[in-house]
């Protein structure tokens, strides 16, 4: 075969593969699709889950339709979303909430909670979580978690609702008075002129 007839040749091989790897990602999309309008639930959705196209995809469906679920179960499924989506900073934090519900060791929760500041450090929405979900046991938390926690208060602080706000003082108020001091003076290093808002 002569060099001209082998260039067609390859590109309608090249074609065909291009082809068949279309064919069958749609045939996992279409899947997926029927199952999300559907509204099959979590038992159509875990075949899903190892499917390279829309594996990912289909954990955080299914993440969400067992938000009720217990929460071994639902950190297991978070885990197995995160397995293939490892930059769902949204996922580590309902992963961090996830195993302390479940009594898993702290060690995990602080885990979770820290790829959640590292994926996600300026999205408001899970600043405002993981302030809400960690406050409540601040002295537990490693020096570099609780650095991070007051930058996501004093990032997110601004925007916060008067009622948010009075729920972020009450999460301070109540913990001890060296940690209180230490919050209030990160937040004015921080630049948050107001920290009285914040219960200092």
């Amino acid at each position: 075969m002569t060099r001209a007839g082998v260039e067609p040749l390859m590109t309608t091989l090249m074609v065909a593969a291009l082809s068949l790897c279309a064919m069958f990602g749609g045939a996992s999309l279409l899947r997926l699709g029927l199952a999300e309008t559907r509204g099959a639930g979590a038992d159509a959705l875990r075949p899903l889950l190892e499917d390279r196209v829309v594996g990912a995809a289909a954990g955080l469906e299914l993440s969400i339709a067992e938000s009720a679920a217990p929460p071994a179960a639902r950190a297991k499924n978070l885990e197995a979303l995160l397995a293939r989506a490892p930059a769902n900073a949204g996922a580590w934090l309902d992963l961090a909430m996830a195993r302390r519900a479940a009594g898993d060791d702290f060690s995990g929760v602080v885990e979770a909670l820290r790829f959640s500041a590292l994926t996600g450090p300026r999205e408001a929405r899970l600043m405002a979580g993981r302030v809400a979900f960690a406050l409540p046991f601040w002295a537990a938390l490693p020096d570099d978690l609780k650095v991070r926690l007051v930058g996501d208060l004093a990032g997110v602080g601004p925007y916060l609702e008067t009622s948010e706000r009075d729920q972020v003082a009450a999460l301070v108020e109540v913990q001890a008075p060296a940690d209180i001091e230490q919050i209030c003076r990160d937040l004015r290093a921080r630049g948050i002129v107001d920290a009285e808002a914040y219960g200092c």
